[in-house]
């Protein structure tokens, strides 16, 4: 079965530690959400595992070549495209 094998050891951002360690598996049908305060470490989390932020603190197993899309929760100006294509556009 397809799925990504992430693991998060060690992370600091700007010297602060922000993450001991994380560890997950999401199998080839899941969604997956993160839920919490802000200043949680969400967004930071998935530009580590989306590889916007690299580190050697992170390592990825993508087994069977799993596709992954991330909506930045930046907000666009372009009123010609709907919510349902720009959440498209995160898998492309």
């Amino acid at each position: 079965m397809k799925h990504l094998s992430i693991s998060i050891r060690g992370f600091e951002f700007d010297a602060k530690p922000i993450l001991d360690f994380a560890q997950c598996i999401i199998n080839e049908t899941s969604r997956i959400w993160m839920v919490g305060p802000n200043g949680a470490w969400k967004t930071t989390c998935m530009k580590l595992i989306t590889g916007e932020i690299e580190s050697p603190a992170v390592q990825i197993l993508n087994t069977g070549s799993m596709k992954m899309g991330y909506l930045s929760q930046i907000h666009f100006d372009d009123s010609s495209i709907s919510v349902k294509e720009d959440l498209r556009n995160a898998f492309t």
